[in-house]
């Protein structure tokens, strides 16, 4: 693996982030020498599939873009976001524009596994990805306050709901020791559920 470097926040090159409906990521890079690739490294990873090399093509309206599939799998982790020109070092890419609005109601019909990437602004000011997979995992999608009772429905992922389901709610507390809470029966269609909490 090739070593990087951080040079100043005003120099560096930035990269706005645009999601699609399938899970892709497309990495608009507003200034790149030419033959420039991005690169992906999984944080404290050394293993070939650690590192992930995508082609920037110059011909984007915005700019050069790069884009990561919806259906390519990244390992878990915190991926940090390179700039790879042709020759030298790699460089830390800056956070530009995310738009993330298509995943937010993506429905992933028939998979046992959701996928997650998500691209996010790190505390040095970095451009980095977080990368997770869940299976089962649980969605909620609605939530409203009826008077007394929050109605949560979602969908479950990866398994399937039986009629004595029940959702559970825990209070998260400092030493992450938090007391079960409110249980209340969930009505099942499918693989959606709804709600109604106390």
């Amino acid at each position: 693996m090739s070593k990087s470097t951080t040079t100043p926040r005003e120099e560096r090159p930035a990269a706005d982030v645009v999601a699609d409906a399938e899970g892709a990521l497309c990495f608009i890079v507003r200034t790149a020498p030419a033959g420039a690739a991005l690169l992906l490294r999984r944080r404290g990873g050394t293993a070939p599939e650690d590192e992930l090399r995508l082609p920037l093509d110059g011909t984007g309206a915005d700019g050069p873009h790069a884009v990561l599939p919806g259906d390519v799998t990244l390992p878990e982790g915190r991926w940090n976001v390179h700039l790879a020109p042709p020759e030298g070092k790699s460089v830390r890419l800056a956070p530009g524009l995310n738009d993330l609005r298509a995943l937010v109601d993506r429905d992933i019909e028939g998979d046992a596994t959701v996928r997650a990437r998500i691209p996010y602004k790190t505390v040095e000011s970095n451009l980095s990805l977080v990368a997770w997979h869940r299976s089962p995992h649980a969605e909620a999608a609605d939530l409203h306050v009826t008077g007394a009772t929050l109605r949560v429905g979602g969908r479950l992922y990866g398994a399937w709901l039986a009629p004595s389901a029940t959702l559970e709610a825990r209070r998260r507390t400092d030493d992450g020791d938090g007391s079960w809470e409110p249980m209340a029966p969930v009505t099942v269609q499918g693989p959606r559920f709804e709600a109604g909490l106390p």
